[in-house]
């Protein structure tokens, strides 16, 4: 059990207990003080009274080693006043531990005050400077909006006003037109190669011959006299339709007596041979050996 004293403060419930024995150890040796005095009172009195002299040597005897005693509760008195000082040695060093983790918790804590604090003005600061680009972003923005607005409006007045309609220099006479008519126009006449119905009916195609031609719309719009051989003639020479070209060509030979592929081939001229000739094109027509 421990006991409670006022006179070592801020310890712990086990130093007043060491507290309790030194107090009474005290007290023991306060008593033992005093058997000096019962024993000279004791010999005084051995002198008037002879009976109680072997009483007297009996207590002497008991209390020889009295010396000893004192200092063995002197030494335990001293070793108690020792291990109690130790243990507030050793508390007073675990409060100063204490202490100093206190004052690292505290200063811990005070730092993150004054970096959230930190964080916290900055923010503010940020949310601040934010807020006053983005309002001025907005002006800017609307005021952009409204410039656009107005210049988009005069473009589109602008272009109401532009006159699209063109004069067809082959059309002339219809003044000026759209040009959805316009083009049109130059559909129908980009077609000149284009054959109407009463000259391909003077083909006499018929629907396989027209097939085998293998033409598309596009091609028989702008190409269709050349690719369906309209302009083609009657050869006088051969007597069947021809290229107007090949036909002259054709008659040249045929009034020169011009060799023909197979007559040439006979003569197994080489190109060096052919070439010492010096024969032009037209000298070819009338080159007969």
């Amino acid at each position: 059990m421990s006991f409670i004293t006022e006179e070592f403060p801020f310890t712990s419930e086990y130093d007043s207990d060491l507290r309790a024995v030194l107090k009474y150890i005290r007290e023991v040796k306060k008593l033992l003080g005093t058997y000096d005095e019962v024993i000279a009172e004791l010999k005084e009195e051995l002198a008037n009274i002879q009976g109680l002299y072997d009483r007297v040597t009996a207590l002497e005897n008991a209390t020889a080693d009295l010396n000893a005693i004192r200092t063995k509760v002197d030494n335990l008195i001293t070793g108690l006043e020792q291990l109690n000082n130790k243990e507030k040695a050793d508390i007073e060093n675990l409060q100063k531990q204490i202490d100093d983790i206190k004052y690292s918790v505290l200063n811990f804590e005070r730092r993150i005050r004054d970096v959230i604090s930190y964080i916290d003005y900055n923010v503010a600061v940020l949310e601040n400077t934010i807020n006053k680009e983005v309002a001025y972003l907005i002006k800017v923005i609307s005021e952009l909006d409204t410039k656009l607005s107005k210049q988009i409006e005069y473009i589109i007045c602008r272009l109401d006003q532009i006159d699209t309609s063109v004069i067809n220099p082959w059309h002339t006479t219809e003044g000026r037109i759209s040009q959805d008519r316009n083009v049109k126009h130059i559909y129908a006449d980009l077609a000149d190669g284009c054959l109407t119905a009463e000259q391909y009916s003077k083909l006499g195609l018929t629907a396989d011959e027209y097939s085998a031609f293998d033409i598309n719309a596009r091609q028989y719009a702008k190409h269709g006299k050349e690719l369906l051989h309209y302009y083609w003639v009657y050869s006088p020479v051969h007597g069947w339709r021809q290229d107007i070209n090949v036909v002259l060509t054709d008659l040249v030979c045929n009034y020169k007596q011009t060799m023909t592929a197979n007559e040439y081939s006979a003569l197994g001229l080489t190109a060096d041979e052919y070439s010492a000739l010096g024969l032009t094109a037209y000298g070819y027509y009338e080159y007969n050996p």
